[in-house]
C-alpha cells in the first residue's frame, strides 16, 4: 500500500537499513521521505563510510 500523507511517510525518517545497488549493499539512514509519481522515495545517507545524501526509490532500500 502506498503511503500518501506526511504522517504516514514520517514513520520512515530516522530508520536505518541497507541500500542495494546491484550486488553491493551498504548501511544507510533515511533522512526524509516523499511521494513522487505514485512511488515512495527516501533521502538516504551512508552510516559508516562516505558522505552526502541522495533520493532513491524505496524499492532499493531494505529497512531494519
Amino acid at each position: 500500500m502506498i503511503k500518501t500523507t506526511w504522517q504516514e511517510l514520517h514513520v520512515f525518517i530516522g530508520r536505518t537499513g541497507f541500500y542495494h545497488v546491484g550486488v553491493l549493499r551498504f548501511n544507510v539512514r533515511v533522512l526524509n521521505a516523499r511521494l513522487r509519481f505514485g512511488t515512495v522515495d527516501y533521502l538516504i545517507t551512508p552510516l559508516q563510510a562516505g558522505t552526502g545524501s541522495a533520493w532513491v526509490s524505496s524499492d532499493k532500500v531494505e529497512l531494519d
